[in-house]
Formats: C-alpha cells, sequence, structure tokens
C-alpha cells in the first residue's frame, strides 16, 4: 500500500512541476501579455530635421551639399 501511495505522489508531483513550468513559460515572453498592437498606432516620439551638409573634397570652392537627418 505504501509503494502505491509514493508512486502516485511521485506522479502528481512531477504533472505539477510539469504544468507549473509551462504556465510559468507564458510569464516570460513579453510578447504573451503585452503584444496589443498598440505601437503601431502610436506617434512618432521624435521630429526629423535634415540639415544641408557640405561635402569635404578639400576645395574651398566646391559647395555641393547633401541632405543629412
Amino acid at each position: 500500500m505504501q509503494q502505491w501511495s509514493q508512486k502516485i505522489a511521485v506522479r502528481l508531483l512531477v504533472a505539477f512541476l510539469l504544468l507549473s513550468s509551462v504556465d510559468a513559460r507564458r510569464f516570460l515572453d513579453p510578447l504573451a501579455k503585452g503584444n496589443d498592437g498598440g505601437l503601431r498606432n502610436a506617434a512618432s516620439p521624435w521630429t526629423v530635421n535634415w540639415f544641408p551638409v557640405k561635402l569635404d573634397h578639400f576645395t574651398y570652392s566646391d559647395t555641393t551639399t547633401f541632405q543629412m537627418k
């Protein structure tokens, strides 16, 4: 009778550990809870500025510029 109860206890313990580790895995993944699509609809928190930058050809006569973010 004691072996039977030990086998049952071991099986219940293994089942509990397996199920608790599988359920805990869900909390390790940040997308499991937080992927609600909020980032796709969010406005950009910064502005983009474009600046004219001179090309450096080691000459003073060349005034070529390009746009840089």
